[in-house]
């Protein structure tokens, strides 16, 4: 860690290290940008290992103010596997800029992330506080991942683990994270980026959307036959679902293609997997109604960027959304699964101006209250002096 001589302006010099950042699609290459956003807002110095490029404009900001972006490349790791290369490849890169630069903190931003920033940091008596952000909430479903999280929590160099909710929280005390380790801050969006327009509530809904990675448990199978049921009642209604798909559910890609057709909905429903960070300000504001009918979620970003443009949204009554959706205050609620449910929401919001405007108002009023990452950085912030002067191992602790 750096000292500040006195005099000396007390800048914080910050390294992020993410597996990904926007523009690549999905919440937690949001978080990352946004966090950068917000540590450089602060008017700290920043530097950032990534695995995929962030937005040139960031990496503009970031090197205008003295700082380095690191893209790693990807390489053919040979007789390697590719997951040992691109571990031990990050660690040589943050070892080499903590020789260079001295942070003040280091923010971590997956488990391999936080394992390659141990390995980087190993033997140092006067090291950078180290945070770390693990977004995996599904372990009974991902053995190996609840594995790697039981290692990551473990591992000494990890100061604290921020989780963005209580469901995240409880993830994190499951997989062996020191609850006096743990600090709960959704840290949340850029406000300026989805700052509210001036919605025209027309009554009608005629633009429904769902912004949501493609995968079974985002529910969009239930949204379709809702949609279809709705569509009878307002036949000129357009559903847009627009995200990407993550590894793995290229197959369910095609379900939903499936479902749209044996429907006879095709002309109604519009499928995008082009659908960047950037452009999501805008299709939330051009909606009437966002839809997420989710079987869970650690937090839920979009709903809660969809609030802060002023749109009104429905949510499923699961764990993350029930952390800040209140039925008829800044949403409706639904129970997942039930399509009747779903449609019938829909309908009630169909036409009714007054529930439009009074949810959307809610919606606002939580997203600034409670989601400002500019505000919610500031509490998380470092001061810049060492926070340790222990020499440490990147080991677990049970390990000898």
């Amino acid at each position: 860690m750096r000292r500040h001589s006195r005099g000396e302006a007390l800048r914080v010099r910050t390294l992020v290290v993410t597996p990904a950042i926007a523009p690549a699609v999905g919440g937690a290459e949001s978080l990352a940008a946004n966090l950068c956003g917000a540590i450089l807002r602060s008017g700290d110095e920043l530097d950032l290992v990534t695995g995929t490029s962030p937005y040139q404009s960031l990496q503009d900001v970031i090197t205008e103010g003295g700082g380095q972006v690191v893209v790693l490349a990807r390489k053919d790791p040979g007789h390697r596997l590719h997951w040992d290369h691109e571990t031990f490849y990050r660690a040589e890169t943050v070892f080499r800029l903590v020789e260079e630069r001295h942070f003040d903190q280091i923010w971590v931003l997956s488990h391999d992330a936080a394992i390659s920033t141990a390995i980087a940091l190993a033997g140092r008596v006067e090291r950078s506080r180290v945070s770390a952000i693990f977004s995996e909430i599904a372990m009974d479903r991902m053995a190996f991942a609840a594995a790697r999280y039981r290692f990551a929590a473990e591992l000494k160099c990890v100061d604290r683990f921020v989780c963005l909710s209580e469901r995240y929280r409880s993830v994190a005390i499951e997989s062996g994270a020191p609850p006096d380790k743990i600090v709960v801050n959704p840290l949340g969006i850029d406000m300026r980026q989805f700052a509210r327009q001036e919605h025209v509530f027309s009554g009608a809904i005629k633009v429904i959307v769902c912004p949501s990675r493609f995968s079974e448990r985002k529910g969009q199978l239930d949204l379709l036959r809702a949609f279809a049921a709705f569509g009878t009642a307002q036949p000129s209604a357009t559903l847009v679902l627009a995200g990407a798909p993550s590894a793995g559910t290229t197959g369910y890609l095609g379900q939903i293609n499936e479902q749209v057709r044996e429907l006879g909905i095709s002309q109604k429903v519009i499928v995008r997997t082009d659908v960047s960070n950037a452009d999501m300000p805008g299709l939330l504001q051009a909606s009437d109604l966002v839809v997420q009918p989710s079987y869970y979620e650690g937090l839920g970003y979009s709903a809660i960027e969809a609030m802060a443009v002023g749109t009104p949204t429905i949510l499923t009554d699961v764990a993350g959304f029930n952390e800040f959706a209140v039925d008829g205050i800044n949403c409706r609620l639904v129970q997942p699964r039930d399509v009747e449910g779903l449609a019938a929401a829909m309908s009630l919001l169909n036409g009714d101006v007054n529930i439009q405007r009074e949810i959307a108002a809610g919606g606002l009023a939580t997203a600034s209250a409670r989601f400002d990452i500019d505000v919610n950085y500031r509490s998380l912030r470092v001061d810049p002096v060492p926070a340790t002067t222990e020499a440490f191992s990147p080991a677990v602790s049970d390990v000898g």
